[in-house]
Order: structure tokens, then C-alpha cells, then sequence
């Protein structure tokens, strides 16, 4: 299973010392089968260039472990552009949902509002639908999503480099 996580959390996320919800989080990603999943330009970006040390040193031990999957720029730029062009979204996270659309992941850990609200819109992220890691929720909401098996669309999102 994949997740998604925006530029706006991942500091903290990865960072000396995440909140208690982010810290499950993250012990999810670390074992198991759960993978981070990144890509196109613009997310890459603000993960790799724009992020924390902290934040760039995780992303490279995920990297070289295979908890990281990252999916070729052009096809989640193509996305992205498609969608920008429609007009379709709410928030100016495009690269998000476009990212959501090519590899199948439907969990995503954001604090953006409007992304928030198009990651759930079942117009743009569907079959199944967006789910978005409670934040605010308690240890058994957060628990109960993380056991979810239908985070990902296909084996896509599930595939080993």
C-alpha cells in the first residue's frame, strides 16, 4: 500500500520529532509493505530540493530500502497538465491528484484544505476513493485507515523496483 505525502507535512512527518499521529504514520511506512510514493517535477521538487535534511536523508534510506516509489515525471506531469488545463481542482496541487491518478495510491497525508477536499472528490480520485490520514484523529481512527487493505488501486503502486 501507498501513500502520498505533501511538501506541507513532510517536514514534521520526517523530521527530529513528529506528532504522535505522524509518528504511526511514519512506523507504517517503515514496515510492512507500505511504500511513500513520488513523482512528477514539481513534487519531486519541493521533496528532494525544498525539504528539511532531515527530510532529504529519510527519503534517501527509503530510496536505497525500497520503501520509496517513485513513478516517471512525464507521465504525472502529462496528468497533472491535464488537469490544469480542465480546471478541475480546487487547490493548486494538481501534481498531488495527478500523482494519486497514474499510480493508484488513495491514502494521502496533507494539512492543505483544498487539496484535502480534491483528493476526496470522487471526480478526480475514485475506485476506490481518496482517503485522507486523520491528522486530528484519535490513535484507533489513524490505526483502522493504516489496516485498510484498498489503499491502492493496482499493483502499481504495490510493485517492487
Amino acid at each position: 500500500m501507498c501513500v502520498i505525502v505533501d511538501a506541507n507535512v513532510a517536514n514534521t512527518l520526517f523530521g527530529v520529532n513528529p506528532s504522535h499521529g505522524e509518528a504511526r504514520l511514519l512506523s507504517w511506512l517503515e514496515g510492512g509493505n507500505s511504500r511513500l510514493v513520488v513523482g512528477g517535477t514539481k513534487l519531486r521538487r519541493e521533496l528532494f530540493q525544498q525539504s528539511s535534511h532531515e527530510t532529504r536523508l529519510w527519503l534517501a534510506g527509503a530510496q536505497r530500502v525500497g520503501r520509496l516509489q517513485v513513478e516517471i515525471d512525464d507521465e504525472v506531469d502529462l496528468a497533472e497538465s491535464a488537469l490544469i488545463i480542465s480546471d478541475s481542482c480546487e487547490s493548486d496541487d494538481e501534481h498531488i491528484v495527478a500523482l494519486a491518478q497514474v499510480n493508484g495510491a488513495r491514502l494521502l497525508h496533507s494539512n492543505d484544505g483544498l487539496l484535502r477536499e480534491d483528493f476526496t472528490n470522487r471526480d478526480l480520485v475514485n475506485r476506490p476513493p481518496g482517503k485522507l490520514y486523520p491528522i486530528d484523529g484519535t490513535r484507533q481512527q489513524q490505526e483502522r485507515l493504516l489496516a485498510v487493505g484498498r489503499l491502492c488501486v493496482s499493483n502499481r503502486c504495490r510493485r517492487r523496483d
